[in-house]
């Protein structure tokens, strides 16, 4: 997955048509704080801006590949900044999340149960946050065409440009068990190999 990128459970072959769909009212309405965090994706190579946006693009686009969608973007306050805004990305709608295979991304949470067992060997407790956890995993590029959105790349709201993520985002059905199976089943159980003793025990 590091290396050739993930498929989150995604069956790429379920994915067909050209499903192009508009951004919801909530996205419109916060221009500057949405567009704020997706170049900060870009920037950090997350999320690839391919160009304005046009009729001659949607063309090309349609010319190059025989699959693509374009999912809704939508937008949520931040319970802890109610001056930002996070972008939502609804994978729903396209139908990208009903071809997702979750039977070996399925899982459950047990962190209360492991914070008691582990406060009572003596162990310390410190909360801390991962910066864009799913973020952190590479997409596999057959899933490239199926992750575009389009928005402003700024806050004058001029023209749109197309976007595309190359790495995960909070919307896809298959994200969190991807990310529970890297973290926790891989990172964390290397860690306990090398026995190091502070493991963290959730991050999502």
């Amino acid at each position: 997955g590091l290396r050739h990128g993930f498929k989150a459970g995604i069956d790429v072959q379920q994915l067909k048509g050209h499903r192009w769909f508009k951004n919801y009212p909530s996205a419109m309405e916060a221009v500057v704080p949405v567009s704020k965090a997706i170049m900060k994706r870009v920037q950090a190579g997350k999320t690839l801006c391919l160009g304005p946006w046009s009729e001659s693009m949607g063309k090309v686009l349609r010319a190059t590949f025989a699959n693509t969608f374009i999912f809704p973007m939508g937008a949520v306050a931040k319970p802890l900044e109610p001056d930002e805004k996070r972008p939502t990305d609804d994978h729903t709608r396209t139908g990208l999340n009903a071809a997702t295979d979750l039977s070996f991304l399925r899982h459950t949470l047990n962190t209360y149960s492991e914070i008691s067992w582990f406060l009572k060997q003596d162990y310390f407790l410190r909360v801390s946050d991962v910066e864009g956890a799913f973020t952190l995993l590479p997409l596999h590029p057959e899933l490239w065409p199926f992750f575009m959105f389009r928005f402003f790349t700024d806050s004058d709201a001029q023209a749109m440009s197309l976007f595309v993520h190359l790495c995960g985002d909070f919307g896809a059905a298959g994200m969190p068990g991807t990310f529970k199976v890297f973290f926790v089943d891989v990172v964390v159980n290397m860690a306990r190999a090398a026995a190091v003793l502070t493991i963290p025990l959730a991050v999502y």
